[in-house]
């Protein structure tokens, strides 16, 4: 794809915003795009440059939409392909996307019907080509979920299914602030600080038997095809800076179980088993997985309920506030 294709388009809806911090530029013919990109990214504005948290950045995404009935078919239907280190391919019914990491530029041409799915519109194009980006600017992304007390942030790890998810919502009700729930993004430069993006929690079906207070909410469907509940937990925390790491382990009895483990452990299993989106930092993310363990981590083996393990969560931040 290039610039001549929407050489007459005119571009004039356009909005700038620090998305993890780093000013990013959005355009697009339609003001509904615009108006997604502000409902994904409208809470941004609320960090200003003061503290030395905004990085200016070229960084800039355009979204051109035409009229066509095509869109995403039963949930979306987008795929994703890495054509080479610095460009990643977007495609789906009606849509074609290249976000170039070299050029720090994303353009993507999709249609009004898919724009109007504004929840999938974010996850399956606005999010993945915008992230992309960010990730060469120093915001790489873990698989991993993080919650926050006090000044303490507490880093969730584990695959796929050892229960970050549920525990993230299982904290956020004992009053820990949310900051994550699958992706941390590291930021090693001028320190070390993690980040979250949107304030969503997507917890797996079987979750609900502990929250009863859920137990109407209907599944969704998301861009990646699973089917999760997604809950939004109210205040969000953006950014850290005191960090801790909970390595989850799956347990088979009722009482949860902690205890520490030595730097090489946690950056083992932070990089050892990298899925697919994160993978495309395999050469350079054992840096940050060894900034964040610098002070070791601790192994939580989860119990019957998520509930339980929320007790030694706190035990974690009382002694990370001691150490301070």
């Amino acid at each position: 794809m290039t610039d001549s294709l929407y050489r007459n388009v005119a571009l004039s809806h356009t909005a700038q915003l620090p998305v993890l911090g780093i000013l990013t530029r959005f355009a697009s013919n339609a003001p509904s795009v615009l108006e997604a990109v502000r409902q994904t990214y409208g809470a941004w504005n609320a960090l200003t440059d003061g503290a030395g948290l905004v990085t200016p950045s070229s960084a800039r995404v355009r979204i051109i939409v035409h009229d066509s009935d095509e869109t995403f078919r039963d949930g979306p239907a987008v795929q994703y392909r890495l054509l080479d280190a610095e460009r990643l391919l977007v495609m789906a019914p009606g849509t074609a996307g290249v976000a170039d990491t070299k050029r720090l530029d994303a353009v993507v041409y999709t249609t009004t019907r898919v724009v109007a799915r504004s929840a999938e519109f974010a996850d399956g194009l606005l999010e993945p080509l915008t992230l992309f980006l960010l990730g060469s600017q120093d915001r790489q992304p873990l698989h991993a979920a993080a919650i926050v007390r006090r000044s303490v942030a507490i880093v969730l790890a584990g695959p796929g299914g050892s229960g970050k998810s549920t525990l993230t919502y299982a904290a956020r009700r004992a009053g820990y602030t949310v900051l994550a729930d699958e992706a941390v993004y590291v930021q090693l430069r001028p320190q070390l600080r993690i980040w979250g993006r949107r304030s969503r929690i997507h917890l797996p079906i079987g979750a609900l038997e502990h929250f009863p207070e859920l137990r109407g909410m209907q599944p969704t469907t998301l861009a990646t095809g699973k089917t999760k509940v997604v809950v939004s937990p109210g205040e969000h925390r953006q950014y850290a800076e005191h960090v801790a790491v909970c390595l989850l382990k799956p347990g088979v009895g009722d009482q949860p179980t902690l205890e520490r483990v030595p730097s090489d452990v946690v950056v083992a299993e932070l990089t050892g088993h990298l899925e697919s989106g994160f993978d495309l930092y395999a050469d350079t993310i054992r840096s940050r997985a060894a900034a964040l363990a610098s002070g070791g981590g601790w192994r939580l083996t989860l119990g019957g309920s998520p509930l339980a393990a929320v007790p030694l969560l706190d035990g974690v931040v009382a002694e990370l506030e001691e150490g301070s």
